[in-house]
């Protein structure tokens, strides 16, 4: 019996919950008539009791089943009519009360716009009743657009993005002369061009590499009268002025420059030179290393997975080659691995996320080459896979941020193609995506920091071009939405019911709040706090989309006690009255009885994490302590039972490394597994298995890049992949996809945090680039249309509070 109730009182909360229209206020209530209304005596509509979720999410191209149930109060027949907005509805499978459908989604949905939905049964007298619903279509869809003109075209020059997400281009071909200028791309502002200091002597045909130190290594290339230089120059973004550094033994063009993980430059071939040479930032030196065994220009460097570069291609004296080999940095030599079918010069070559290589195109024996193999590092040996659509060379290949590779440009058989191809790895083909207003080659394809693409000068014809062209993938990119109307850091971002976003206090804040629309990326204000400033607190939707704040630290640092409700209808605050404990550092979780579970945290009165837990329902009550005081810790609903991991803990406490669920059915706690060692200020998200990924935090050893899983159905904690960089008081986010996106505060200085994705399926973190400028302080909150927008926090090579909000597209 007390199971059957459990599951009664389970149900309650979860139609609550689904209804999104009940008051807090109001005491539980069972519904035991399934929603049927009452005899009035009136002709009375169908009634739907199973109806599809109110919103859900595909990707583009994907399906969703839907299902409805009916019944007739005059227990007519029913007919169903269902309608979408966009997409393919399939046909129906009905019975005389229930009716199913296959609804496949388009496959690029440009605007993320929700995708409308109505279901509607009618009954044999002419009664209806409608039930709308929609669908978020998260897509990849690939746009175009045009940006600033290069101050002058310029073809066989060199594009760097730097830290500040400025991208550097250098030297080149100008018309008929070779030039010395240099250029500043502004990605995330302006998206001008802006002249810089320029290099002491011109050269086309050279190689610019990103040192760690932030500078740019440029080596070689050829002067304005055609001959291969040795000379080398540094470009500091900081002064924006160039100085020489050590020259190269051998004067080269056309040749290759890797950075390795000991941070030297290994530089290769050029100018039919076998010679290559190492270039040590420490002492600004060269010195040489292993020689290649055949001359060569126009090759390609890849560096692997294992530290090794792959050289192929290019050309000597007697054409385009088909030998590869693999230089070993531990100890200096090459040595021959497998060659190429097709030997060729001016192609590409792409590092894949698998490891794997992708060659692409280029010129060989017989003319221009539109085959494309995939070199495997494991086995030495290269394989064939689908073939360009047509030769070209001098083109640009660039890896985008879901793995797939950009073609753009080059010049083929009867021109310069103006379409771009994408290889897809896991289909080993390629698809058309879009096209570049001018035709080009010998241009530079950069990827940015927000994960688009920029595509600057080259030659069409016999013209140098000045023109720029950012690619969108559409997915796996950030872009700037609007920003708020005061910098704030400590505050919070909640979604509401309309699907506007609710952004309160913060240092910087005061007691104001902001709400962003979607829709148009625009803020406005609306009503502040009746009380004081805070930061550091909660907010948390109610049932009845009410937001309720809790705690946090008052304008004299100290912490609060009190809690306010946000009522979306009005725009308007009133208090909800005060807990009895005083806190900060503390989590708040929506119970499925409607109450908010509020847990641990710091009093500052006291100056220790507190073991007390209070739930807000109409009023504020008091509960059995957990067994460890905890702060800065984890809460993560897990149906009945809250899980509560990690903190900072204090002495006489029992420690926080021991987790422990709350279940609000019995409103008792019970230890868990236990972490080893403990974590604080880390992420915890529930993933679709049920799971829960606990991700990065303060540890003993300092901010923690390993992460866990906690699996209800054991109650133990395995290891699962490790973040790139530790990181901690970070943010993560469940997306649609399944995956989880971790974004900011990476202790790492002045250098751009990069966002990364942790993929269940595989157990294995990726970079997904960063958002710019690198954050702490700030929230990350999935919008109804599988976007998430990311707002203020503390800028962290300036400690300046930030305005600016973003938006990723997964």
């Amino acid at each position: 019996m007390k199971t059957f109730s459990r599951c009664l009182a389970l149900l309650g909360g979860l139609l609550v919950l689904l209804s999104g229209c009940v008051d807090p206020d109001d005491a539980p209530k069972e519904r035991t008539d399934a929603g049927m209304p009452a005899d009035s005596g009136e002709p009375q509509t169908p009634h739907f009791y199973v109806q599809p979720q109110q919103t859900q999410y595909v990707e583009g191209g994907g399906a969703l089943s839907f299902n409805v149930s009916a019944w007739s109060p005059s227990g007519s027949a029913l007919r169903f009519e269902w309608t979408a907005s966009a997409g393919t509805l399939g046909p129906a499978q009905e019975t005389a009360t229930t009716s199913q459908v296959l609804w496949t989604a388009p496959v690029c949905v440009a605007t993320g716009e929700p995708v409308a939905f109505t279901v509607t049964v009618t009954d044999a007298e002419g009664l209806s009743q409608t039930f709308p619903f929609s669908a978020v279509v998260v897509s990849d869809c690939p746009a175009w657009s045009t940006t600033g003109n290069l101050g002058a075209g310029r073809e066989r020059h060199t594009a760097t993005l730097l830290p500040s997400g400025e991208v550097l281009v250098v030297g080149g071909r100008s018309g008929d002369a070779t030039v010395s200028t240099a250029e500043l791309y502004d990605a995330t502002m302006t998206r001008t061009w802006a002249s810089t200091g320029a290099l002491a002597g011109r050269r086309m045909g050279h190689t610019a590499t990103l040192l760690p130190s932030g500078e740019v290594l440029v080596t070689g290339g050829s002067n304005e009268t055609g001959t291969p230089v040795a000379t080398a120059e540094l470009y500091d973004p900081r002064t924006r002025t160039w100085a020489p550094t050590g020259a190269l033994a051998g004067a080269r063009a056309g040749h290759t420059a890797t950075l390795l993980a000991s941070s030297k430059v290994l530089v290769t071939g050029g100018a039919g030179l076998a010679s290559s040479e190492l270039y040590d930032p420490r002492t600004g030196t060269w010195s040489p290393t292993g020689s290649l065994g055949t001359g060569r220009e126009g090759h390609t460097a890849t560096l692997l997975p294992s530290g090794r570069v792959l050289v192929t291609g290019g050309a000597d004296g007697s054409g385009a080659l088909a030998a590869s080999v693999l230089y070993d940095p531990e100890s200096g030599a090459w040595t021959s691995t497998g060659a190429l079918a097709t030997g060729r010069v001016g192609h590409t070559a792409t590092l894949l996320a698998s490891g794997k290589v992708l060659v692409t195109g280029g010129e060989g024996a017989a003319g221009l080459v539109a085959t494309a193999e995939l070199y495997d590092a494991t086995t030495g040996t290269w394989s064939a896979t689908e073939s360009l659509p047509v030769g070209r060379r001098g083109h640009a290949a660039t890896l985008l941020p879901s793995g797939k590779v950009l073609v753009t440009g080059g010049e083929g058989p009867t021109g310069f193609p103006t379409e771009a191809q994408v290889y897809d790895p896991a289909k080993g083909g390629w698809t058309v995506s879009g096209g570049l207003s001018t035709g080009r080659a010998s241009h530079t394809a950069t990827l940015l920091a927000s994960g688009k693409v920029l595509v600057a000068g080259g030659r069409s014809g016999e013209t140098t071009v000045s023109t720029a062209e950012v690619y969108d993938p559409g997915a796996g990119t950030w872009r700037l939405t609007g920003s708020m109307s005061t910098p704030r850091r400590g505050h919070t971002a909640t979604l509401l019911l309309s699907g506007k976003v609710l952004v309160v206090g913060g240092l910087g804040g005061g007691n104001t709040a902001e709400l962003y629309d979607p829709a148009t990326g625009a803020w406005t204000p609306t009503g502040s706090l009746t009380g004081e400033a805070r930061m550091g607190h909660t907010a948390t939707r109610m049932y009845s989309g009410k937001v309720l704040v809790v705690g946090g630290t008052g304008e004299r640092g100290q912490s609060l006690a009190s809690a306010e409700l946000y009522d979306p209808e009005t725009g308007t605050w009133t208090s909800a009255g005060s807990m009895t404990t005083a806190r900060y550092g503390h989590t708040a979780t929506l119970l499925p009885t409607r109450g908010v579970l509020v847990a641990g945290g710091i009093d500052s009165t006291l100056g220790t994490p507190v073991a007390t837990v209070e739930v807000y329902t109409s009023a504020w009550k008091s509960i059995e302590p957990m067994a460890a005081a905890r702060a800065h810790h984890t809460a993560t609903p897990l149906g009945d039972q809250v899980l509560m991991v990690g903190g900072l803990g204090t002495a006489g406490s029992g420690s926080p490394a021991m987790a422990e669920v709350y279940d609000w059915f019995t409103e008792a706690w019970s230890p868990v597994g236990t972490l080893s060692p403990n974590r604080s200020s880390h992420s915890a998200t529930r993933l679709d298995s049920g799971k829960v990924l606990l991700a990065g935090g303060e540890r003993t050893e300092g901010p923690g890049h390993t992460a866990e899983l906690y699996d209800p159905s054991t109650r133990t904690f395995t290891a699962t992949g490790s973040m790139t960089p530790g990181r901690l008081a970070h943010m993560a986010t469940l997306l649609p996809s399944g995956k989880v996106l971790v974004v900011g505060d990476l202790l790492q200085g002045a250098i751009a945090s990069p966002a990364e994705l942790y993929d269940p399926a595989t157990g294995t973190w990726t970079s997904t680039l960063s958002q710019t400028p690198a954050r702490s302080g700030h929230t990350a909150t999935l919008l109804p249309s599988g976007k998430v927008l990311v707002t203020g926090g503390l800028r962290r090579d300036g400690n300046l509070g930030l305005a600016t909000c973003e938006l990723y597209s997964p």
